[in-house]
């Protein structure tokens, strides 16, 4: 029998009761005066103790630079994004799209360039940048037409990235590493974009507001991609202790918690317990405030 739009409204309804009747009861025990402030309330949820690898013993290997076709990151002071280069006559080619979607060709000093990725910093400026057409009705220049399906041919012919070993890495568990902390637990994967926009917007503010107060950070990750999980990491998260289980979904940290999709995110107190982080950057930290 198939569910009639009268049957899902009723069974998500009973779905919020039920996901909402423990913090019910709560309330109206508080308003009898069973629970106060003061009381330890028996059904508060416990952090859960589980254990990944960790992120900080992970080495990534180097760039294979100097040979081409290369992936890499296009980085400047406020973008990174990954991008193919290419060799021809000498100099290095690659191509990004702007904020409307047009194509952009640049050309950059070969030494240069390989001296930015050796030292991990900004891409070098552009030496020239061939335009692509404005309207995606308009034909390319030549020189354009060439270059990109160059670029778009060395993609297919990119070697794959080599993968971090992580047959050594020890693991590390949640509760013995913030044990006698009040932190966040975040559960994600840089594959999540609600996961990255929940990271800056709430848990790096958090962060810069309330780190000096004592609020630390775990990160828990279910990536798969563990360089792209270490070079994030890296890059944006250096503030935080990180664990991860490259299962995906099938990492036992769904089957723990009782959740079925990322990002899912906690605030740990001194004493384990644990709650829902809010999804407005004010409500956590009021929250975090009034048991940190």
């Amino acid at each position: 029998m198939g569910f009639t739009y009268t049957t899902i409204k009723r069974e998500v309804r009973i779905y919020l009761y039920n996901m909402n009747l423990q913090e019910n009861i709560n309330r109206i025990k508080q308003v009898m005066g069973l629970i106060t402030e003061d009381t330890v309330d028996p059904t508060q949820p416990k952090v859960i103790n589980v254990s990944g690898y960790d992120l900080s013993k992970v080495v990534v290997p180097e760039l294979p630079i100097g040979q081409y076709p290369i992936s890499f990151y296009f980085k400047t002071d406020y973008r990174k994004q990954r991008t193919t280069a290419i060799l021809k006559d000498g100099f290095v080619y690659f191509m990004l799209k702007d904020d409307l979607a047009q194509e952009r060709i640049y050309k950059l000093d070969k030494t240069q360039f390989e001296t930015s990725l050796k030292d991990k910093t900004n891409t070098p400026d552009s030496l020239e940048v061939i335009e692509g057409p404005i309207d995606p009705n308009d034909k390319p220049s030549r020189e354009f037409k060439k270059l990109k399906e160059l670029i778009n041919q060395g993609n297919k012919n990119l070697p794959a990235d080599a993968e971090p070993d992580i047959t050594n890495v020890p693991k590390i568990d949640l509760t013995t590493t913030m044990q006698g902390k009040s932190y966040i637990l975040d559960i994600w994967a840089t594959f999540c974009g609600p996961c990255k926009k929940k990271i800056d917007e709430i848990i790096t503010p958090l962060n810069n507001e309330l780190a000096s107060s004592g609020l630390t950070f775990f990160f828990y990750s279910v990536d798969s991609d563990v360089r792209r999980l270490k070079e994030f990491a890296d890059d944006n998260l250096s503030y935080a202790t990180h664990a991860f289980d490259n299962k995906v979904w099938d990492s036992e940290i769904f089957t723990l918690y009782k959740i079925l999709s990322i990002p899912k995110t906690y605030f740990v107190d001194k004493e384990g317990n644990l709650y829902t982080l809010p999804q407005t950057l004010q409500e956590a930290k009021d929250l975090i405030l009034k048991h940190l």
